[in-house]
């Protein structure tokens, strides 16, 4: 089933992050784990926390940008460890509240315009406005945030060499 056509009342993993809720489908949740020890890749997008390894796998680690006011505690945080096309990756959050059926609006509002791809749409649970993210399309974007760094870093190097 393509992310995009979620269907009404799906499970979803809800979960706080920078004092924000988000939701994402929870057949693609793998497993909540304890925050790892990170190790952390020089001159990336701050959307690359780290990489870290957990059991026989290394895992690339996002993070989701904040507008909190108060930063997260590294020692409180939590990974969700999803399935990925390329295998799987993780997600730095604060909290999981569960999992929850929720109805999805196909908006993208109220969430950071370079980000507006991976949220596939809204909702609310418990008074609470949550962003139903595109694990696809989140992983796509951290991806080419990646890439576009790397290469005007490369390109810096090359130029600064000369």
């Amino acid at each position: 089933m393509n992310a995009l056509s979620a269907p009404v009342d799906e499970k979803y993993c809800v979960f706080l992050t920078g004092g924000l809720w988000f939701a994402l489908p929870a057949t693609l949740i793998r497993e909540v784990a304890e925050r790892p020890t990170l190790a952390i890749v020089p001159r990336s997008n701050p959307v690359l926390a780290g990489l870290c390894h957990e059991g026989s796998e290394f895992l690339p680690v996002l993070r989701l940008p904040s507008r909190a006011s108060q930063p997260s505690h590294a020692s409180e945080q939590k990974m969700l460890i999803l399935h990925g096309p390329n295998g799987a990756w993780a997600l730095l959050i604060d909290e999981v509240h569960g999992i929850e059926s929720l109805e999805c609006s196909h908006d993208a509002e109220g969430y950071f315009d370079d980000w507006s791809t991976a949220v596939m749409g809204t909702s609310t649970w418990n008074k609470q406005f949550v962003r139903i993210l595109n694990p696809d399309g989140l992983y796509r974007l951290a991806e080419q945030m990646l890439k576009s760094d790397w290469a005007e870093l490369s390109t810096s190097t090359t130029l600064a060499s000369n």
